[in-house]
This record gives C-alpha cells, structure tokens and sequence, in this order.
C-alpha cells in the first residue's frame, strides 16, 4: 500500500512539475501546489515508514551539498524566498531518494519504472494529441509550447522519462511491459524533437546509451533501438512540416548561451567565496542555464568544492558496486540504469540549471 501511494505521489510529480510552470494553464496556480504537495507527502511517508533510514551511503555522498544549498539561502538578501525555493529542491531531491530507498527488492524497481513508463506514456500522448488538434496555439519559432510551457523544461521532463522507459524496453521480465514502454519511449522522442532542446534531447540520447551497453553484443537490439529513435525523430520532422523547421537539427550547433554564462561569470566573480546565497529577480529565482555556474554564483567556490566531492564520492560508490555485483546478470542493468541516470543529469547540468531546482524531474 505504501509503495502504490508512493507510485501514485510520483506520477502526480511528473504531470504537475511541467503543467506548474506552463504560461497558459488555467490551472498553474495548482499544478504548483500539487507539485509541492506530492513532493511533501512521500517524504512525510518515508519519516512515518523508516524508509529515510534505508538511505545508503552513496546518497549521503550528495547530502552535504542539499544542506548547503538550502542553507546558502540564509545569506541572499531575499532569505525567506530563498529558503522557499531552496526548500522545494530539498523536498525534490528527497523525494528521489525516497522512491529508490523503497525499492528493495529487484521486483520493487521494476514496479516503480512500469508505473513511470504508465504515466510517461500517456503524458506523452496527450501532448502530442494537444499537437495535432491544435498546431498554431502549440508552437512558437517553429518549436513545441504546449499551454505555454517553456520547450525546455518539456524536453528537460521527457528525458529522464525516456531513460527509464529505455530501462523498462531492455529489462523488464514482462513482454507487454517491455512493449508499453518502448511505445512510451518513442512518444517521448517525438516530444523531444518538437521541442527543439538540444540538452534535453543529449540528455536522453547519452542516458540511453549507457544502457545499451550490456546488450551491446546483441545487434538485434541495436538495430530496433535505432529505428525506434529514427522512425520517431521521422515522425516529429513530419508533424513540424519538414526539417527546415526543426530547431534541434537547424541550430545544432548554435552557441546560444555563452552571453548568459558571461553575465553569470561577471555575477560570480563580485562574491566569489561563499557565493550571493540565492540569486533572485523579486521574488522568482534568475538561473543561468549552467547547473555548475549556478552554483557557483549561489555559493561560491565553497560550494563548487562540495558538489564536486559530492559527485566525486557517488561515483566511487558507483564503481565499487558494479564491481561487486559484475557476475549477477539480474542486478548488472541496474548498475548501467543508476550510471545512465547519474552521467545524463551530470552532464545535461553544462546546459541547463534543473538539477540544483525544485521543478524539474532529473
């Protein structure tokens, strides 16, 4: 039961964290409510449960980093919002943590990725159905902007998503689960390439990857998992009307963030130490679009330091438990799953700020 209400929090996450940043959905004011709500709720769950005290010791590699990244906040001169935001990272990222520390059997795992892939899937969907009864209102610059959502925050949804649904195609033991979250996965590359985001887009592509290393000497699975990726970046070229108007392939590589990064380096160097805490426009957070420079904006190099020997010591635990567990042919996907989801979020982080927010997934 705990685990189902867990599932269920983390579906109403996925579909609230996107809608509670979109422009033009009459209901924004409560997705954003809804988003905190959920996030709260599993983790009063997992204190009420002890399923806080299963965390292991490559999270707590991580923790020192969310505490001062909350605290930090405390020195902004905005501290009350600052704790706000701040706090709704720490209820994200607990929230994270939680869902896998519940999953204690192989079973559990693959459970909580079918209900993932479940709802990725009919999201996914519903946006591309949103697409085609109404195109004009779901685009702006020849780029998907459903309700207004930014594009990419849509793309920055879908990838994690299509990471674990790629999980899901490889490794699940059923079939028909194996087959709905293949299904899942190439709506989400359709979502993707309407996007028009370039890190959301690498984000999956480099998750996905370092999946398919294990099944690296069956080309049969190679070859599937290709046209998958074609036929679906096929089918958004189409639905966009050709691929002159694809912004993923058209401004490939376009450099559309060193003006930005500028401005963020110029920020960080006026407080290099301990960083300006919380940097704010009122009373709304001002990212950069680079996860590292934010955090060097917000805390300095003493916070560069600890997310550093943070990331340092998650991929030392990483290492040690793939050695530890290189003959089991049942737990080995598992090591390349929390690989591919560590590597995509680290990376996707040089292009865009979400993994040190409160609103995005990864």
């Amino acid at each position: 039961m705990q685990r189902k209400l867990i599932h269920f929090l983390v579906a109403s996450f996925i579909v609230a964290a996107p809608l509670s940043v979109a422009t033009n959905f009459y209901g924004e004011e409560w997705a954003k409510y809804g988003r905190l709500t959920s996030t709260a709720l599993i983790v009063l769950i997992a204190l009420l449960c002890g399923v806080i005290g299963r965390i292991g010791r490559t999270t707590m590699a991580y923790i020192p980093f969310a505490a001062l990244w909350c605290v930090s906040a405390c020195w902004s001169t905005s501290p009350v919002w600052g704790l706000f935001y701040k706090g709704m990272f720490l209820l994200t990222f607990l929230s994270g943590v939680v869902l896998a520390a519940q999953s204690t059997q192989l079973e559990n795992v693959q459970q909580s990725i079918r209900a993932v892939c479940l709802t990725a899937g009919c999201a996914a969907l519903v946006a591309v159905a949103l697409y085609i009864a109404n195109p004009e209102s779901s685009t702006r610059l020849d780029r998907l902007r459903l309700e207004g959502l930014n594009p990419n925050m849509l793309a920055q949804t879908a990838a994690p998503l299509a990471i674990l649904c790629v999980y899901g195609a490889l490794y699940d033991p059923r079939r028909a689960s194996r087959r709905f979250a293949a299904t899942s996965f190439a709506l989400l590359v359709i979502v993707m390439v309407m996007s028009g985001s370039r890190g959301g887009f690498a984000m999956a592509m480099i998750g996905c990857g370092i999946l398919i290393v294990p099944v690296a000497k069956r080309p049969g699975f190679l070859i599937v998992g290709a046209g998958v990726v074609f036929i679906s970046a096929f089918l958004a070229v189409e639905l966009m009307g050709g691929f002159e108007s694809i912004r993923l392939f058209e401004e490939l590589t376009k450099d559309t963030r060193s003006g930005i990064w500028s401005a963020g380096v110029r920020q960080f160097l006026e407080r290099p130490v301990i960083g300006h805490g919380w940097y704010h426009k009122g009373n709304g957070w001002a990212t950069f679009q680079n996860a590292y420079l934010q955090v060097a904006i917000e805390t300095g190099v003493l916070g560069l330091s600890v997310i550093g020997i943070g990331l340092a010591g998650i991929t030392r635990r990483w290492w040690i438990e793939r050695r530890r567990v290189e003959k089991d042919k049942e737990m080995m996907p598992l090591v390349y799953l929390s690989g591919a989801c560590i590597v995509a979020s680290a990376l996707h982080g040089i292009a865009e700020t979400t993994f040190v927010l409160g609103t995005a997934l990864n």
